[in-house]
């Protein structure tokens, strides 16, 4: 797991510089090179899809508001790994935290999927979490979420494995702050 982790770790700073580029660098080249980097990381067809404001002024990299949501920002943690092997390859499932604390704390956003390309790790499909349930994939009452029809996920592109079949490892490091996720991170195992 040492090695997925560390994949991860890389990703998410990735992911970290590319958008803190996106409020602060003037040099759009510059910007550029940091989303091709993230990119790189990403597998069939998947990208980033970051981009910024079409015309903007040098000056508006170095304004308060730019800045601000820069400095609000902060790699993504990973707060839990599985390891599944559906085709004989392993594949990880990461779910990850936000990149910018909400009021109530730390959310769980995102679920990657991550397998081996290559002899690489790259990012092979994301998913979602759904808003409305908090990606529990129910409501508090037992009610189905009607939003993401109990899957508690939506998918973001890449690779559908139809049955990644038993998971074979779990590592939870740690649960998301904000409590409306605390469900669905338990569940997860």
């Amino acid at each position: 797991m040492f090695e997925i982790l560390r994949f991860l770790h890389i990703f998410s700073d990735a992911a970290y510089r590319a958008h803190c580029a996106r409020y602060t660098e003037p040099d759009d080249e510059k910007f550029q090179q940091l989303v091709s980097e993230w990119d790189a990381m990403l597998a069939g067809g998947l990208r980033c899809g970051l981009v910024r404001p079409a015309v903007c002024s040098a000056s508006l990299y170095a304004c308060t508001d730019f800045v601000g949501a820069a400095s609000r920002l902060r790699p993504s943690s990973v707060l839990a790994i599985a390891r599944y092997q559906p085709d004989r390859a392993d594949v990880y499932r990461a779910w990850m935290g936000d990149t910018e604390p909400g009021p109530r704390g730390e959310a769980m956003r995102e679920r990657l999927h991550v397998s081996r390309e290559d002899g690489r790790f790259k990012v092979a499909a994301r998913d979602e979490v759904c808003g409305d349930c908090f990606g529990a994939g129910g409501q508090r009452t037992g009610q189905r979420c009607s939003a993401c029809d109990g899957a508690g996920w939506f998918s973001r592109g890449g690779r559908q494995w139809r049955q990644l079949g038993r998971m074979l490892e779990l590592r939870k490091l740690g649960p998301p702050t904000d409590q409306r996720y605390r469900r669905a991170y338990d569940a997860i195992g």
